[in-house]
C-alpha cells in the first residue's frame, strides 16, 4: 500500500455487507438465495489475487491460516475435493497501465512500495515443491494426482507468501486480467469447461491504471503522490463527490461507485466484460473479494508519514491491533465491490480484523453451489419461507418452477433441512422426472 512515497503501514476503512449477488432486496423485498446449475462438474479453476505491498504480510498469513477451513468446506471427507487448479498472482503491475504501450517512469524505492516496469506482470507465482506455475490436484482412478510435495495447505502457503516488497499502487483487477488474458507464462491454468473463481485479497481499493500519468509528478493536477489519487480519480460518489474536485474535499461521501471515466483508471465496465468473456455462460464465474467493505467513505485531513502539512486522505473506518504496537485497517474497496456486483455470483466480505475463516468458508460454499455439489441457501431468509423459483437458460429465457405442494410432486422445488448447510441449515431440493437443457440453472428468490 502507499499513503505517500515515504510509505505508511496504516490502512483504512470498512463495514460489512455481501452475499450471493451482493444485492439489496428488490421492490418486492426478495433476494436471490440460491443459484444452482443442472450439470454437476468436478473441475474448478481458482485464482487468488494477493496484495504484496508494504504492510500486507499479515494479510497473506491470515489467508493461509483460513485455507484449511476453506478446503474442509469445499470438499469435506464424505466427498472429494474438486479437480483443482489453484494459482496466485500479485497485484503489483509496476507503472504499467491498460492503455499505455509501455510502463511509465519508476517511482519510489523498490522494496519499500516503489513501482517499476511491469512489476510481477500478472504471472502466476512459482514456489519450491511445486512443479509448474500453479497447483494441480485432480482425481484419477487410483487416488489423486498432484504436482506438489507435502499437503495442499503447505503448497498454497508457498505460493501465497509473496512478502511485502511490491508496488504501493495496487492493481488487482488489471493483474487478474493480465493473468487470464492468454498470458504465455500461465499456459494450462485456465480450462475451457471448468468454472472459474477469482478472489481478490487486499486492504486497499483497486488502482488499476488506464494511463500511468496518474503516477506522475504533476501534483498541481493530481495532488500528492499517494493512494488517495486512486480514490479521487477512480471513484465517484453521487453524494458530495460527483467530480474529482469534490472527491478532494473534506467530509463524508455517499452512494459511491467506480468512476466511469477512463482518464486515469481502467474502466470497471471493460474489466467486467473481459472476465465474463472467459466463459460461455458468465454464471460459471464467481468473483470474490476479501477487502475493506463500505458503500460510502469519508475524506479527512491527515499528516503524511514523515511529517509536513496535512493532506486529504481516506478516513480509517476500522482498525485492529497489529505487530509491534502498531495498528492496521482497511480502505473501502469501492472499485472492487463495484466490479464484483456485475457478476451473478459474487461474494464480497470484510478483511477487517484479519480473521478470514468465515470469508473463506463462505467462498467455498458458493463454489460448491457453482459446481452443483450442493444447494445450501447462501443467505438467511424469512421463516416461514416466501420464495419463488425460476429455471433460467443461458440465453436469458426464464420459466417458472412451481413449489412441491402435494398436488405438484414432480418438476418442482422444496426446501429441506440439511445439517451440512450453514446458518438456517436449509437446502434447495429440486424434484425432476427428466433432465432439462444443460445450460439451465435454478434461481431461488426469497423474502428476507
Amino acid at each position: 500500500m502507499i499513503k505517500a512515497l515515504a510509505l505508511s503501514t496504516l490502512l483504512a476503512g470498512c463495514t460489512l455487507y455481501a452475499d450471493i449477488g451482493s444485492e439489496p432486496p428488490t421492490g418486492d423485498g426478495t433476494v436471490q438465495a440460491a443459484l444452482v446449475p443442472v450439470l454437476i462438474t468436478s473441475d474448478l479453476d481458482l485464482l487468488f489475487v494477493v496484495d504484496d505491498s508494504p504492510g500486507s504480510v499479515q494479510l497473506q498469513q491470515a489467508l493461509q491460516t483460513a485455507f484449511p477451513s476453506f478446503l474442509q468446506t469445499l470438499g469435506p471427507p464424505s466427498d472429494r475435493l474438486p479437480n483443482l487448479h489453484i494459482g496466485v498472482v500479485s497485484n503489483d503491475l509496476g507503472t504499467s497501465a491498460a492503455n499505455d504501450p509501455a510502463p511509465g517512469p519508476a517511482i519510489g524505492l523498490l522494496g519499500q512500495g516503489g513501482c517499476q516496469g511491469n512489476g510481477k506482470a500478472g504471472n502466476l507465482v512459482t514456489a519450491s515443491g511445486i512443479t509448474g506455475t500453479y497447483i494441480s490436484d485432480v482425481l484419477i482412478s487410483n487416488g489423486r494426482e498432484t504436482n506438489y510435495t507435502g499437503t495442499l495447505s503447505d503448497a498454497f502457503a508457498s505460493i501465497s507468501s509473496l512478502g511485502g516488497n511490491g508496488c504501493g499502487f495496487e492493481q488487482p483487477l488489471l493483474a487478474a486480467q493480465r493473468a487470464l488474458n492468454n498470458n504465455p507464462s500461465n499456459v494450462g491454468f485456465l480450462r475451457e469447461l471448468a468454472p472459474l473463481a477469482i478472489v481478490v485479497v487486499t486492504n486497499e481499493d483497486d488502482c488499476s491504471l488506464s494511463h500511468s500519468v496518474l503516477m506522475g509528478t504533476d501534483t498541481a493536477t493530481l495532488g500528492p503522490l499517494q493512494s488517495f489519487r486512486c480514490t479521487r480519480f477512480g471513484v465517484t460518489c453521487d453524494d458530495f463527490g460527483s467530480s474529482p474536485d469534490k472527491m478532494n474535499t473534506i467530509g463524508p461521501k455517499g452512494r459511491c461507485h467506480a468512476n466511469p471515466s477512463m482518464q486515469y483508471l481502467a474502466s470497471v465496465d471493460n474489466l467486467a466484460a473481459f472476465f465474463k468473456s472467459l466463459k460461455h455462460d458468465p454464471r460459471n464465474i464467481l468473483f470474490g473479494a476479501i477487502v475493506g467493505v463500505a458503500s460510502s467513505l469519508e475524506v479527512e485531513l491527515r499528516t503524511p508519514p514523515g511529517g509536513g502539512s496535512a493532506i486529504p486522505a481516506l478516513a480509517h473506518a476500522c482498525t485492529w491491533p497489529a505487530m509491534m504496537d502498531a495498528f492496521d485497517a482497511a480502505d473501502p474497496a469501492i472499485r472492487i465491490t463495484d466490479l464484483a456486483s456485475r457478476f451473478t455470483r459474487n461474494r464480497v466480505q470484510s478483511v477487517c480484523g484479519l480473521d478470514m475463516t468465515g470469508a473463506m468458508t463462505g467462498l467455498a460454499r458458493e463454489m460448491r453451489n457453482m459446481m452443483a455439489r450442493d444447494a445450501c441457501l447462501a443467505r438467511d431468509i424469512k421463516i416461514p419461507a416466501e420464495c419463488t423459483a425460476t429455471e433460467t437458460h443461458g440465453g436469458g429465457l426464464e420459466t417458472a418452477l412451481p413449489a412441491c405442494d402435494g398436488t405438484q410432486q414432480f418438476e418442482c422445488w422444496r426446501l429441506v433441512s440439511d445439517p451440512v448447510c450453514p446458518s438456517q441449515g436449509l437446502r434447495l431440493d429440486i424434484i425432476r422426472t427428466q433432465a432439462p437443457a444443460p445450460d439451465v440453472m435454478t434461481s431461488l428468490r426469497c423474502k428476507i
